[in-house]
């Protein structure tokens, strides 16, 4: 990592004596991206015989991440080679910054989702979750997620209105059915809970 930073600060340096350089240096900086990114997968492939290299392939994520800093792919990776590592609190920056990175895959807001969740985060849960269920209305994993924190939050009236939406949408889904007939229940409205 050091030499890394050492090679990168080098770089940027030739680049201000000569930007000539410029386009030589981006190519070898994509190529020590690539390489470090190559070591971080071989490091998570050998964690499946030692839990030991996912710490180390979460580290070469990192180094692939300071070299491509816009990049949300090694940020993701790195927080998934901590989870795999047993570090799940060592996850959190590397799955925010995915996010913030431009990642918008469902795992990975419902993983930062819960990471929030465990370290009693839950502002910033159902913020997460409110943004993965807007960009997937559809998935039910994530729908479920968002539904449980408003119940877990005291947010009933939210839960009301996301679970009688997902019935709406989905009326054959037995557990959104359950789960808004149970909140109706709570609020006494049993009519529309028995329904």
């Amino acid at each position: 990592t050091r030499l890394l930073m050492e090679m990168q600060d080098a770089f940027e340096k030739a680049v201000q004596y000569d930007p000539t350089l410029e386009e030589a240096v981006t190519r070898s900086m994509r190529i020590a991206y690539a390489n470090e990114f190559q070591r971080a997968v071989q490091a998570f492939n050998r964690g499946r015989n030692d839990d030991s290299e996912f710490t180390v392939a979460a580290g070469y994520f990192g180094n692939a991440a300071t070299l491509q800093p816009d990049s949300s792919a090694a940020y993701v990776n790195q927080a998934y080679a901590y989870m795999n590592a047993g570090e799940p609190n060592n996850a959190l920056e590397p799955f925010e910054k995915a996010i913030e990175k431009g990642d918008k895959e469902p795992e990975t807001f419902r993983f930062l989702a819960n990471l929030y969740m465990s370290n009693d985060r839950m502002d910033d849960a159902i913020t997460t979750l409110e943004e993965a269920t807007a960009m997937y209305p559809d998935n039910v994993d994530l729908q479920t997620e968002l539904l449980n924190a408003y119940q877990v939050t005291g947010q009933t009236d939210k839960a009301m209105r996301q679970y009688k939406a997902a019935v709406e949408r989905d009326p054959e889904n037995e557990l959104f059915r359950y789960n808004y007939g149970t909140l109706l229940t709570q609020t006494g409205d049993y009519e529309e809970a028995l329904e």
